[in-house]
C-alpha cells in the first residue's frame, strides 16, 4: 500500500483536475448565457447589444476555454501515471475495482479533450460566421446560428458533466485507500 502522503498527493491531483472540469464547466456556462442574450436581443430588434454578446462570446472561447482545455491535458496525465503507480501496490479486487475506475475516467477525459479541442475551433468558426451574417445584416442567420451554437454548448457541457461524475469515484476511491 502507498503511504498516506502519496495518496493525499495523489488525490490532491484528482481534486485540481476536478476543480479544473467546474471551471470548464462554468465558463461553458457563461458562454452559453451570453449566446442565450444574443438570441433574446436579436427576437427583439437590439442588435448593437447582440453584437457585443458575440464579442462577449468570442473572449470567453477565446481566453478560457484553451486554458483550461491544456490543463485538463496536462492533469490527466499525471492522473495516468498515478493510476499505474497505484496498481502496482494493490491487492487484486481492489486493482480490477481501480481499473473499472480509471477505464471510464480515461475514456472520459480522452474523450473530453479531443471534444473541447474540436468543440473550440467550431465555436470560433460560429463566432466568426456570426459577425460575418451580422455585417451582411441578416439576422435571422444569426440567430439561426446562436441557436446551434447553444445545442453545441449543451453537448460539451454534458461530456463535462460525466467526466466530473467518474472523477468523484476516483477521488472517493482514493479515500477509501486511505481507510485500509
Amino acid at each position: 500500500m502507498r503511504s498516506m502522503t502519496e495518496l493525499k498527493d495523489m488525490e490532491a491531483h484528482a481534486e485540481k483536475l476536478l476543480g479544473q472540469l467546474a471551471a470548464e464547466s462554468k465558463y461553458l456556462d457563461d458562454l452559453k448565457k451570453e449566446v442565450l442574450k444574443e438570441i433574446y436581443d436579436l427576437d427583439h430588434g437590439l442588435f448593437d447589444k447582440a453584437e457585443k454578446d458575440l464579442k462577449d462570446e468570442e473572449k470567453i472561447v477565446r481566453r478560457s476555454l484553451g486554458r483550461t482545455e491544456r490543463y485538463v491535458n496536462r492533469e490527466e496525465k499525471k492522473e495516468e501515471d498515478d493510476v499505474k503507480e497505484l496498481e502496482g501496490c494493490l491487492p487484486a479486487k481492489l486493482v480490477k475495482v481501480l481499473k473499472d475506475i480509471d477505464t471510464k475516467l480515461h475514456v472520459g477525459l480522452n474523450t473530453l479533450v479531443q471534444g473541447l479541442s474540436r468543440s473550440r475551433g467550431k465555436l470560433r468558426q460560429d463566432i466568426d460566421e456570426a459577425k460575418k451574417l451580422f455585417t451582411a445584416k441578416d439576422n435571422a442567420g444569426a440567430k439561426a446560428k446562436a441557436d446551434a451554437t447553444v445545442k453545441d454548448i449543451d453537448y460539451i457541457l454534458k461530456m463535462v458533466w460525466g467526466t466530473e461524475v467518474e472523477e468523484k469515484k476516483y477521488i472517493q476511491f482514493l479515500k477509501y485507500l486511505e481507510t485500509l
